[in-house]
């Protein structure tokens, strides 16, 4: 099953900027990919204490379902916390683990980690399935070149992956994504024009796998990203989802001025505008 829009590279100037995405604050121990045959943790550390910040709020979701969730108020002096991995509660799953720093006023980002959680007594028949989920939000897209981390689930014994991916562009902020994942039926992905790009194993990086999407063909506006993880012949049951804005376009400033003024008075107008905003 699947999709995507033609990949269709134009040439870019040398000095071509990449999007990265957000700036990470935590840094999460053992990995965007973390099995559990047991209940555990999730070790992170926070990287940078924006002066403001409260709490850590956690979600464990199972295709889109919230099995539990929590919350973890921070100290002053404290860097290093624990998510609790409910194994009893979630097992057997493929679940999505989300964390987001918080203050009172806005979200400092929000990290997602796969679980692997099976029963340690059927182990030798336990096989990670695919799955492929970005890795964080993306608030907006500034760059032609857009660097898209995202966690992987794959099978033990596969060397290599195919991503096949899609771009829309859209004129409405559409809500297609929830948590990193397509849960809209609005959206044909059988029916949409697919790239595939093929990937090694040894290209994960901590349980993350970046993949780089041109968007220079696209106007600015909002736009959704695509894409499924597999073989060839067996591909994800869900679909990875990327909903931002698009802008990439410089400001337009103009100034207006009448074409005679008084010599005591200066009048200067400046009107700013971003090709989106």
């Amino acid at each position: 099953m699947l999709f995507l829009c033609p990949n269709t590279y134009h040439s870019l100037p040398e000095n071509s900027e990449k999007n990265t995405g957000n700036i990470s604050i935590i840094e999460i121990h053992d990995g965007f990919y973390q099995s559990f045959n047991d209940s555990g943790f999730v070790d992170i550390t926070i990287l940078t204490m924006p002066s403001n910040v409260t709490n850590i709020s956690y979600n464990m979701y199972d295709d889109n379902l919230v099995r539990y969730s929590g919350i973890i108020q921070i100290n002053s002096t404290g860097l290093n916390y624990q998510i609790p991995i409910q194994h009893h509660v979630i097992s057997p799953c493929i679940c999505v683990l989300s964390i987001e720093i918080n203050s009172i006023e806005k979200s400092y980002g929000d990290y997602r980690v796969i679980i692997d959680s099976y029963d340690e007594n059927n182990q030798n028949d336990h096989a990670p399935d695919w799955m492929i989920i970005p890795s964080e939000d993306i608030v907006s897209i500034n760059y032609e070149l857009l660097q898209l981390k995202n966690s992987v689930s794959l099978p033990v014994d596969s060397q290599t992956m195919l991503v096949k991916s899609s771009i829309l562009s859209e004129l409405n902020n559409e809500e297609y994504c929830v948590n990193g994942l397509l849960i809209s039926d609005n959206i044909d992905t059988g029916n949409l024009t697919s790239s595939e790009s093929n990937y090694s194993r040894t290209q994960l990086n901590n349980g993350q796998l970046s993949i780089e999407f041109d968007v220079s063909m696209f106007d600015d506006g909002w736009v959704s990203i695509l894409y499924q993880i597999g073989n060839g012949e067996i591909w994800s049951q869900s679909v990875g989802c990327i909903h931002t804005k698009l802008d990439l376009q410089s400001p337009i400033i103009s100034i207006d001025s009448p074409t005679e003024i008084d010599e005591r008075i200066g009048l200067l107008i400046i009107d700013a505008s971003s090709s989106y905003d």
